[in-house]
């Protein structure tokens, strides 16, 4: 097959497996389902259709992007601050590099280069700190709601399959190594998604509405904003806060 590439994924027994062996394993699966089908009763579901679905998730996310916002907006301040302290930093090292300049006028832009490159530096290290514990934070907090709205979900899933008599529910958004649906072609009268859709946001319809809209919008906000440029795309260099005269 056109384009497939194995790369570095030979050193992983899982990942080594090609696009082939990948369809085995499910015609393999498939089989057994069909041998199993005629005394159990089989439900499938879209999960990832679901979790978007789901008015707790449209809220969760909502939150998550408001979070996410003030992250970037704190960033973006020192960042700011950085960028100043670079301008600075440039204007006093072409002042000590002026040789029309006499040398005390040079050696006092020499005194206060030192003082805001140190300044640079500080501010630096802060927006480092900050970004890299903030965006574990985030990560955090991502991780931890998902699991909490997967959990209910699951709750819902299992409720619904017992009193309906379903032995088996299967997932079918997943995909194999080469994006293609693990489940091409299913029986349509077995999807349980738009039942479950149903469940999970019942007496929250019209929220559910009105926060996907919130959501929506300000994701469309976020795509049309400019990504702020990163900080010291041409830092000051060390050798150069402290030149020689």
């Amino acid at each position: 097959m056109p384009g497939l590439q194995s790369g570095n994924l030979t050193k992983k027994k899982v990942k080594t497996m090609s696009f082939p062996r990948l369809q085995c394993l499910a015609v393999a699966f498939l089989a057994a389902v069909a041998m199993t089908a005629a005394q159990d009763r089989i439900a499938y579901l879209d999960m990832e259709k679901i979790f978007e679905g789901y008015y707790k998730t449209v809220n969760a996310n909502i939150g998550f992007e408001q979070r996410k916002q003030d992250f970037e907006d704190r960033l973006q301040l020192i960042r700011d601050e950085l960028n100043s302290r670079i301008s600075e930093v440039r204007k006093l090292e072409a002042e000590v590099k002026n040789d029309l300049r006499g040398e005390e006028a040079r050696e006092e832009a020499r005194r206060k280069l030192q003082q805001h490159f140190d300044r640079y530096t500080a501010i630096r290290d802060e927006h480092d700190r900050f970004r890299q514990s903030g965006m574990q934070e985030l990560q955090r907090v991502r991780a931890s709601t998902e699991e909490e709205l997967v959990d209910d979900l699951l709750s819902v899933i299992r409720k619904f399959a017992a009193d309906n008599g379903y032995t088996h529910v299967i997932e079918v958004s997943g995909k194999t190594f080469n994006r293609i649906p693990v489940f091409l072609v299913y029986p349509e009268n077995a999807d349980i998604t738009p039942e479950i859709l149903k469940i999970i946001n019942v007496g929250h319809e019209e929220e559910y509405a009105q926060a996907k809209k919130r959501l929506d919008d300000i994701r469309s906000k976020g795509q049309s904003t400019p990504a702020p440029a990163e900080e010291g795309a041409n830092p000051p260099a060390a050798t150069e806060a402290q030149p020689n005269p």
